[in-house]
C-alpha cells in the first residue's frame, strides 16, 4: 500500500512538474542531465528544423543543452560556443545526436 501511495504521489509530481509530457518517473529518480557538448567532428551543422536549413557550424567542444529530442535529432539551447560565437550567431537550433556527447 505504501509503495502504491508513493508511486502516485511521484507521478503527481511529475506531471505537475513537467506538463509538456517530457518527463518520468525514470527520469526523476535518476536524475537526468541533459547538458553536453558536440563531439565527433570538427564541425556540426546546427539546424533550422531536422534535416532543415543549416543556420551555422558548431566547433567540436561547443556545450549544448538538449531541449527536445525527435528521431535522431535533438534541438538544443547554446550555452557556449568553442572559440567565440559567429556574427548572427543562433542561440538554438536542430543537431542530430550523434554529435551530443551527454555529461
Amino acid at each position: 500500500m505504501v509503495l502504491s501511495l508513493t508511486g502516485i504521489i511521484a507521478a503527481v509530481y511529475v506531471y505537475f512538474a513537467n506538463p509538456d509530457g517530457h518527463g518520468s518517473v525514470v527520469g526523476l529518480l535518476q536524475g537526468s542531465n541533459k547538458d553536453g557538448s558536440i563531439a565527433g567532428a570538427p564541425n556540426v551543422n546546427i539546424r533550422s528544423e531536422p534535416d532543415g536549413d543549416t543556420l551555422a557550424e558548431l566547433p567540436a567542444g561547443t556545450r549544448i543543452r538538449v531541449l527536445e529530442e525527435n528521431k535522431n535529432w535533438a534541438r538544443v539551447k547554446i550555452l557556449h560556443w568553442e572559440g567565440g560565437p559567429p556574427d548572427g550567431a543562433p542561440d538554438t537550433g536542430w543537431v542530430h545526436r550523434r554529435f551530443i556527447k551527454l555529461d
